[in-house]
């Protein structure tokens, strides 16, 4: 959901000193310029600035992981192709995100798939996320986006561990490579993660109700399905090797022509599509792979 209200931005804090974090600023090149693409962060939400730090400031910040892929834009911008960003775009700041990646009682977590008119990544799969509000919380910016984004009022009390977790920090760039275009977006998506104490997939989908706007298709995934989205990811080269075993389909709820919910089913190869320059519907954000892939550690 687009903000209405003040951008929070990101600010960095190195060796003591805090700074607005730059739109063409790559963060991880920020702190340890040797072309790695994770890094273990210190973040915190304060006074409405998302402070990350290579070492923890206060007894409130949290260690997470931070990551962008190998062919980050704002790694691999040109001086020339800085100088061709407008003015516009390059006083925007880096903005924050969240995300949260619900799992049901019953060993799945849910996806939402971008709505295929958005002007950043139509028709990818993501889980609900936005823009976090002034003098929100992280949690509190994700609850709210879920609830607006498909309908699921949650509250923090209802999932196994509290305050929700954060997984990983993912840095965002759309278009997503230089190839396809220079950067007109620069987020830091915080994916957050909670599992339900006692609500099933089956049970969430009759509270399901998809935002047009948003949203127009929602998927549950179980292990099996997110350890083959797992080899897709583009920080790796593995071969995608799908099971014999795994049917072609997979339930979903989408949006039809008339935005009424319906459940059908969608190919579930196209979960499993790595970015490419064009044709990139249907595939799995990198970030949410990295989350998935965070989310896989924890089942292990």
């Amino acid at each position: 959901m687009a903000s209405t209200g003040k951008n929070i931005l990101v600010h960095l804090k190195k060796c003591e000193n805090l700074s607005v974090a730059r739109f063409k600023q790559c963060i991880i090149d920020y702190f340890v310029k040797t072309g790695e693409t994770k890094m273990e962060i210190s973040v915190e939400l304060i006074d409405n600035k998302l402070i990350i730090s290579d070492s923890k400031q206060t007894a409130t910040a949290q260690w997470a992981q931070f990551y962008h892929p190998p062919f980050c834009p704002f790694y691999h911008l040109s001086t020339n192709q800085v100088s061709e960003i407008t003015e516009e775009t390059m006083e925007r700041g880096i903005n924050v995100g969240v995300s949260v990646l619900v799992e049901s009682s019953d060993d799945k977590v849910l996806l939402s798939r971008r709505a295929s008119h958005l002007r950043t990544f139509p028709s990818i799969w993501v889980p609900p996320g936005g823009h976090v509000e002034e003098n929100e919380s992280l949690v509190e910016a994700g609850l709210r986006e879920l609830e607006e984004e498909v309908g699921l009022h949650l509250e923090p009390d209802q999932f196994m561990q509290q305050p929700l977790k954060i997984l990983t920090l993912w840095e965002s760039c759309f278009p997503a490579k230089l190839e396809i275009g220079l950067p007109r977006r620069h987020h830091v998506v915080c994916y957050m993660y909670g599992k339900l104490r006692n609500q099933t997939s089956t049970q969430l989908n009759t509270q399901i109700k998809m935002d047009a706007n948003e949203t127009d298709a929602c998927i549950w995934l179980d292990k099996e399905i997110v350890e083959v989205i797992d080899l897709s990811r583009e920080d790796t080269t593995t071969e995608i090797k799908i099971p014999e075993n795994m049917p072609g389909t997979i339930s979903a709820l989408v949006l039809d022509d008339n935005k009424q919910q319906i459940e059908t089913d969608l190919d579930v190869s196209l979960l499993f599509k790595r970015l490419q320059k064009t044709d990139d519907k249907g595939r799995v954000s990198s970030g949410t792979k990295m989350a998935l892939h965070q989310w896989l550690k924890l089942k292990t």
